[in-house]
C-alpha cells in the first residue's frame, strides 16, 4: 500500500530568518471502516453402499479497512505550535485518507486473511440393510452426488458478505448457497449440516483512556475500535451442533474519542509519536520534549499483534493453501466415506 506524508519538520519547519515557522495548514483525514467476507466450502461424498453422506465443512474469511468518507476529521497544525516553538513530527496517511501515524511509519497489512478451519460430519440417509438380504436402493442424495460429481465428491460454496461487521454485532446469519451451488444445495439439503454464522456482541478495545483536553493541549479525534468474534456453527443430524470456525477481528466503531496533544512550549520543542493499525486501533503512542523526559508505550500491543493479521509472506501462504482447499476436502471425504479408496 502506498502512503502519503505531510511533514511538519525539515523544509516546512526549517528556520526562516532565525525563527521556526508553522504554516497555517488544516489537514483532513477520515476515520476507518471495515468490510468482512466469510467463504464457506462444503464437500460431500457417499459410502460404497450409497446410504451414508459424508460432508466436510470449512470456512475462511477476509477483512479489509477503508476510509469512511461520511466521517471526515480535521487537525490544524497552527493550533499545536507557534512561531517561537517547534513541533517535531510528520503526519502519515494511507492513500484513501486514513491517518496512519504521527512521526511513525509502518507497512500496511491491506486485506487480512483469516485462518481456515475444517470439520467433518455424516448423515445416514437410507436403510443399511433390509429383510431377506435385499440390497437397499441408493438414496437420492447419493445418486445426485454420483451424477454431478461423475464418481468424485461434489463441492458447494456459500459467501457471506458482512459489510461493516460492527453493524452486525449481536446477530446470527444463516448462510445461503452461492448461485452456482443453488440447485445442488436443494438436492442435498437434507444431508447437509445446517449452518449459522454468529457475530458476537462487540467488546471495545481500550488501548488508550484519554482525559479531558486542557487549554495547553489540542485534541486529535480518533475512532473507537472493538473486538468482534465470528463463529460458524454447524448442526449435524447425528452429533448435534459444533463450532466449525472462529475468528476475532478488530472492527472500527461509529463512536470517537479525543487524544490530547501538548502544544509546543514557548522557546521549546515537543514531540509526539502515534502509530495506528489499519483498523484505527492505537498501537504506539509517545510523548517527549527537549528536556529529555519522555514517555512511550506500546498501547494495546498484544491486541494489535492478535488482530492486525498475517505478514505478507504469511498471507501469500494462506492464499496458496486456499487454492488446494477443495481438492484436499474432496480427498478427506472420500477417505471417510470409502477408506479402501483412500489415496
Amino acid at each position: 500500500m502506498m502512503y502519503g506524508k505531510i511533514g511538519t519538520s525539515g523544509a516546512i519547519m526549517g528556520l526562516l530568518a532565525g525563527c521556526a515557522h508553522v504554516p497555517d495548514v488544516t489537514m483532513r483525514y477520515y476515520l476507518p471502516q471495515s468490510s468482512a467476507t466469510v467463504v464457506i466450502t462444503q464437500t460431500a461424498d457417499c459410502d460404497a453402499a450409497q446410504q451414508r453422506v459424508f460432508v466436510a465443512t470449512s470456512a475462511t474469511g477476509t477483512v479489509s479497512y477503508t476510509s469512511d468518507l461520511t466521517r471526515p476529521q480535521t487537525f490544524r497544525l497552527k493550533a499545536a505550535g507557534s512561531d517561537l516553538a517547534d513541533i517535531d513530527g510528520s503526519f502519515t496517511f494511507t492513500e484513501d485518507g486514513r491517518l496512519k501515524g504521527i512521526s511513525y511509519s509502518s507497512t500496511g497489512q491491506g486485506e487480512t486473511i483469516l485462518k481456515s478451519a475444517i470439520a467433518l460430519s455424516s448423515a445416514l440417509m437410507g436403510m443399511v440393510g433390509v429383510a431377506g438380504g435385499v440390497k437397499p436402493k441408493p438414496v437420492s442424495e447419493c445418486l445426485t452426488i454420483a451424477k454431478v460429481g461423475g464418481g468424485k465428491p461434489v463441492t458447494l460454496t456459500y459467501t457471506v458478505q458482512l459489510g461493516n461487521p460492527i453493524d452486525k454485532a449481536g446477530t446470527t446469519i444463516v448462510p445461503k448457497a452461492d448461485a452456482s451451488s443453488g440447485s445442488l444445495y436443494l438436492a442435498l439439503s437434507n444431508a447437509l449440516p445446517k449452518l449459522r454464522l454468529v457475530v458476537a456482541s462487540a467488546t471495545p478495545i481500550q488501548s488508550v483512556v484519554a482525559g479531558t483536553v486542557r487549554s495547553d493541549e489540542v485534541p486529535l479525534t480518533l475512532g473507537d475500535v472493538a473486538r468482534l468474534t465470528l463463529t460458524l456453527k454447524a448442526t449435524d443430524p447425528q452429533v448435534g451442533e459444533a463450532d466449525v470456525w472462529q475468528q476475532t477481528i478488530a472492527a472500527p466503531m461509529r463512536t470517537t474519542y479525543t487524544l490530547p496533544i501538548a502544544k509546543a512550549a514557548l522557546f521549546g520543542k515537543s514531540s509526539f509519536t502515534l502509530g495506528l493499525a489499519e483498523s484505527g486501533a492505537v498501537t504506539t503512542i509517545g510523548y517527549g520534549s527537549t528536556s529529555g523526559a519522555s514517555a512511550a508505550m506500546n498501547a494495546g500491543a498484544a491486541v494489535a499483534t492478535e488482530l492486525t493479521g498475517s505478514s505478507k509472506a504469511e498471507q501469500a501462504a494462506e492464499i496458496e493453501a486456499q487454492a488446494d482447499l477443495i481438492a484436499q476436502q474432496q480427498r478427506l471425504v472420500r477417505c471417510q466415506a470409502n477408506p479402501d479408496k483412500c489415496e
